[in-house]
């Protein structure tokens, strides 16, 4: 999906509002039947700038808890720059105040996670990705379904199909842009995985004709990395 617009058209205000509705289906599903976890909707919401992270961080929190929502952030990044009413929904290191990865259980319960495009590196060297969850279940699947069926016993068909189902389900990038294409690629390598069973839905929220990205390496400008995606 591309959306774009003029300026103060609403375009970050309509991707908030599909990504409320994407989450209010979990709800449902879960009510409607027994495979939720298989039909939950989990999203990575990605900008080129901070400023912009922050932004949509403060919307969302406004219908979600710390508990659904993570702000990732590098380490390199200075605390004090960061607004105090979002620090809930970051990860500090307890004795130095550094911005870290939570611990795996959190990823796992949040239902939406926001980073600037380059910050999603994070995700991907912690191996938190699609494609890396995917092997995971189902090399832990390959080693335990034998020796059940060793036992007579097997797991469920629901768990089995589940293995290969995306963690995340949805991406958005806003003031895509505004974003080079080098950038772009970091979160699309974190929801991308070509075996899983579905494909991701990825929605790019920017204008084109505001301001392109901002490149201030010539060698890199000239390589083709200035443009966007």
């Amino acid at each position: 999906l591309i959306l774009t617009g003029p300026a103060g058209t609403g375009k970050t205000r309509t991707m908030l509002a599909a990504i409320q509705r994407v989450l209010a289906l979990n709800s449902t599903t879960q009510h409607n039947n027994n495979n939720g976890d298989r039909n939950h909707r989990r999203i990575l919401v990605c900008t080129p700038s901070h400023t912009a992270a922050n932004v949509i961080t403060r919307r969302l929190a406004s219908f979600l808890g710390a508990d659904k929502l993570f702000r990732l952030l590098d380490a390199s990044r200075p605390n004090s720059t960061y607004p105090l009413a979002l620090l809930p929904f970051c990860c500090q290191d307890e004795k130095t105040g550094q911005f870290m990865l939570p611990p795996l259980e959190r990823l796992f319960q949040c239902d939406v996670i926001v980073s600037t495009c380059s910050d999603a590196h994070l995700l991907y060297r912690a191996g938190f990705t699609n494609q890396q969850l995917r092997i995971h279940r189902q090399n832990v699947l390959t080693g335990i379904q034998p020796q059940l069926q060793s036992c007579g016993m097997s797991l469920g068909s629901d768990l089995i199909q589940s293995a290969a189902t995306p963690h995340f389900s949805h991406l958005f990038i806003d003031e895509a842009a505004q974003a080079t294409e080098a950038e772009t690629l970091v979160p699309l390598s974190v929801v991308a995985d070509p075996l899983g069973d579905k494909k991701v839905e990825v929605a790019l929220v920017g204008d084109p004709r505001q301001l392109s990205p901002q490149v201030f390496c010539s060698k890199a400008s000239k390589a083709g990395l200035g443009q966007s995606w």
